[in-house]
């Protein structure tokens, strides 16, 4: 299940990554996924503080246990990361499609 928040934290920040792309942003280098969090909050509004702040203290977290020590996140914190990454992923979906209807699926 570890495994799979890090899969679901790369899912999560290229959903995010999306929404920049839309609006004509790009990010890169050094600090790139603080700075796509940060610039989600302000294209997705309000509704969304709460979450974004969630994969940011993901992002964090990721990196103390990427970059430091090994085994710092539960497989309770992994399972609501897959389950936030599918929520937001849907979210994302339905924002695409009412703001850039020609980018989304048929």
């Amino acid at each position: 299940m570890i495994e799979n928040s890090r899969r679901a934290y790369n899912a999560v920040l290229q959903t995010a990554t999306i929404l920049l792309y839309c609006e004509g942003h790009k990010t890169k280098g050094e600090g790139h996924h603080f700075t796509t969090f940060r610039c989600v909050k302000y294209i997705l509004g309000k509704e969304f503080n709460d979450i974004v702040e969630y994969f940011d203290s993901c992002r964090v977290k990721r990196n103390t246990t990427d970059y430091f020590y090994a085994g710092g996140i539960s497989e309770k914190e992994a399972k609501e990361l897959v389950d936030e990454a599918e929520l937001f992923f849907e979210k994302v979906k339905s924002w695409v499609g009412e703001n850039y209807p020609e980018l989304s699926e048929a």
